[in-house]
């Protein structure tokens, strides 16, 4: 390859398009987002006075990366080198892949958590016990965050009492 053929790198702003995300439309019409490189280091930022992820840590995605929350916390996890295996299975069947990764994070939207409540319930109100519960889940969960749309707080209370792990 010669000189000729390399094309200048180009100049870039925190105000350049990084990345282009479209929403689903649950809340109207679909749109497309753009996400400047601002917004993703001030994203990145906000996340690191709310959470210590560590090189150690080991993040779950099971959402699409196209998903504007997924790919928020994939680029936390690459800026604080934390560990990301991905999901083999779809979201809704997201139990088959948590007890063989074992993560120390996911995110997990509200729609997820609205769907495992009332069967995590039912085992806990059954077992007596979070035991069984915890090691559905991969037995070493520290955090799960969630966002896009709000959540009871009877489901985030009871998820943080039975997994032993901050949730918000």
């Amino acid at each position: 390859m010669s000189n000729k053929e390399i094309l200048p790198r180009p100049k870039k702003s925190l105000n350049s398009h990084l990345t282009y995300c479209f929403t689903s439309g649950t809340t109207g019409m679909p749109k497309g987002v753009i996400n400047t490189h601002e917004n993703v280091i001030t994203q990145v930022m906000s996340m690191k006075e709310h959470y210590e992820y560590q090189p150690t840590d080991v993040h779950m995605s099971y959402l699409p990366i196209a998903h504007t929350f997924e790919r928020f916390v994939i680029w936390c996890c690459i800026h604080f080198g934390t560990n990301i295996r991905y999901s083999k299975h779809p979201p809704t069947e997201i139990l088959k892949d948590l007890g063989a990764i074992k993560p120390t994070t996911i995110p997990i939207v509200p729609r997820l958590l609205n769907k495992l409540y009332p069967v995590m319930k039912q085992i806990y109100d059954k077992e007596k016990s979070n035991v069984k519960i915890k090691g559905m889940f991969g037995g070493r969960l520290k955090r799960m965050v969630t966002g896009s749309a709000p959540v009871a707080p009877t489901i985030l209370s009871f998820f943080k009492e039975v997994l032993d792990c901050d949730v918000r």
